[in-house]
């Protein structure tokens, strides 16, 4: 019985039900196109991470075929619907400009959508093993390098916006916005623990450590929207 999937679908399902109410908190607190973006954001991530739960026990009790299904739609679809959401935020937060960011949310969510239609084709997503805590999968070649391409525009978008608020929050200057430093910290953390989530090494003790840092980042947006002090 491999009791450590129960113990990683538990995490996987906490990260959905914390991502999910943050998705509602900012959407209740939006003050603009960005918090708009980012709140689905996080509606995205809570997707993501329920079908990874459920992944997990489909395999567990032995729904093998249900469960390669489920990543190869389910997940990657979600994950698609991060990178679009991710992109407008990171667009509109560097440029302030509307038009530009929907300009280039429009691009990648075409070259989201050929990602998928290369994911979805049969064959694309192979079994690479499972472990006491986990199981996974090897996607579409071309499918990752379009991942790994649009995920580091994005980080390159959110770094950029979070040096920037720094640089102000230094320079004790108005433009400084309090909120969108922690924001943009915990989006960029929890990136790159995405990033590495994603590739593909049997589930180890420190990736399982690693997923339960995401509800931590998640607190601290939580705590960014609710404007406490954190």
């Amino acid at each position: 019985m491999r009791t450590g999937m129960i113990l990683n679908a538990m995490i996987c399902f906490s990260i959905f039900i914390f991502s999910f109410l943050t998705f509602l908190t900012i959407l209740r607190k939006k003050k603009n196109q960005a918090d708009v973006a980012f709140a689905f954001f996080w509606l995205a991530v809570a997707i993501t991470w329920l079908f990874v739960a459920t992944s997990l026990m489909l395999y567990k009790y032995g729904y093998f075929h249900y469960d390669i299904l489920l990543n190869q739609y389910g997940v990657q679809a979600a994950i698609s619907l991060e990178i679009i959401a991710g992109i407008f935020y990171s667009a509109i937060r560097v440029t302030k400009n509307k038009i530009i960011s929907w300009l280039i949310t429009i691009i990648f969510i075409f070259t989201s959508i050929v990602g998928l239609l290369y994911n979805f084709s049969p064959g694309s997503v192979v079994y690479r093993g499972d472990s006491f805590f986990s199981v996974e999968y090897t996607l579409n070649e071309i499918t990752w390098d379009l991942f790994q391409a649009m995920f580091i525009c994005i980080m390159l978008g959110v770094f950029f916006d979070l040096l920037r608020n720094c640089y102000f929050w230094l320079r004790k200057k108005e433009l400084y916005e309090k909120k969108y430093l922690a924001v943009g910290l915990a989006a960029v953390v929890y990136g790159i623990i995405g990033y590495f989530d994603l590739q593909y090494h049997l589930f180890v003790w420190i990736s399982l450590l690693l997923r339960s840092t995401i509800i931590f980042i998640i607190g601290v947006i939580y705590l960014a929207y609710n404007e406490q002090e954190i």
